[in-house]
């Protein structure tokens, strides 16, 4: 059995010195404020730690309390989560904010945490462990990978070895600390490829760095590239006297539901992928969308354009929603969007400026 103790104590020095400065941390020994802990780590669930600060401090700028976010209306939550993408995180978010709000205090339980939507196993325990020190070691892919090399066990055994790790410690152990420091090391020095052993804190006590089992072996094969199909359709971009562009709101689709976007066409199954003529392409977790635009001119909510071959029938006879309006090309910050849509937004700004 390791030395989970001694590891512990040097995890624990190194942080105390080298942590990573993130905006949602507290530099010790400040407690850790929950509201900042809970946001990043929905922000996180899938989502990189350089990709999500700007958007987290921007976020907490407009939300600064769980009340604030709870009593602001969903599309706001959508503007400021616009560009992240998996945008029921922010709804969920913003319903478990509400619950929240009602509690008047926080569940300090990885138990309670996960009765709340879109809070899993990780991130009821990360929660827990970062923001009231609960004696649980969530495990992230840092520190899955981390445990894996440390211990030198294969990397689907991480969560038995956490539980392990967990139970050798005495309840007092700064866990959040712990946590993090792991984290920090995986994120540092144990890189998915070329780990920095020779740099390591951890390199006397780890199985693969004194050579004795090459770090890739532990990790098992790569994953190989998910095929995503390929799907075609029409962006239809509508523009009024004023070049301002019609939008709408998805209702629909649960991917981008409560998001703003031009009406978007899925094309004839008979068209060929190979000779569509697109503008731009997007990739979905499970598909390719390749969107060829449409643009013209909208007279008394009409459209009116150029029809092409094989067009489907509800693009020609398409007429503009009472729900639906017109957005500025200068000014699109005041609707969620999509990343998706931003490009659109980006290429008709283009094309209108170089007419």
């Amino acid at each position: 059995m390791p030395d989970f103790r001694a590891i512990t104590n040097k995890v624990l020095k190194w942080y105390a010195v080298h942590q990573r400065v993130l905006p949602w941390r507290t530099v010790l020994p400040e407690k850790p404020d929950v509201y900042k802990v809970w946001v990043s780590e929905i922000m996180l669930q899938q989502t990189t730690v350089v990709t999500v600060q700007p958007y987290f401090l921007k976020f907490i700028a407009r939300f600064p309390t769980v009340q604030t976010l709870a009593a602001a209306p969903l599309e706001n939550v959508l503007v400021l989560w616009s560009g992240l993408g998996y945008y029921s995180r922010a709804r969920r978010l913003h319903e478990t904010a509400q619950r929240l709000a009602a509690l008047h205090s926080w569940p300090q339980t990885p138990a309670a945490w996960e009765t709340f939507p879109g809070v899993g196993k990780y991130t009821a325990a990360a929660v827990c462990a970062l923001a009231f020190q609960a004696p649980v070691l969530p495990v992230d892919a840092n520190i899955r990978r981390l445990l894996s090399r440390l211990l030198g066990a294969a990397s689907q055994k991480s969560e038995i070895l956490a539980a392990q790790w967990s139970s050798a410690l005495p309840k007092r152990t700064p866990w959040g600390d712990l946590a993090q420091g792991l984290m920090d090391l995986g994120a540092l020095f144990c890189y998915p490829k070329n780990p920095a052993c020779a740099v390591c804190p951890l390199a006397e006590n780890c199985v693969c760095a004194q050579g004795q089992t090459p770090p890739e072996v532990l990790l098992g094969p790569a994953k190989r590239p998910f095929p995503r199909p390929i799907r075609c359709a029409y962006a239809l971009c509508l523009m009024n006297e004023k070049g301002d562009v019609y939008v709408e709101k998805e209702e629909q689709n649960n991917l981008l539901k409560g998001l703003w976007r031009v009406p978007i066409f899925e094309a004839p199954a008979e068209i060929v992928q190979d000779t569509f003529p697109f503008d731009l392409r997007s990739l979905f977790s499970h598909f390719e969308w390749r969107l060829h635009l449409l643009l013209g001119p909208a007279e008394k909510g009409t459209a009116h354009f150029s029809p092409l071959k094989n067009m489907p029938l509800e693009l020609k006879n398409f007429v503009c929603k009472p729900a639906g309006c017109f957005v500025s090309l200068e000014d699109s910050a005041t609707l969620p969007f999509s990343s998706l849509m931003t490009k659109i937004l980006k290429i008709l700004k283009n094309k209108t400026q170089g007419n």
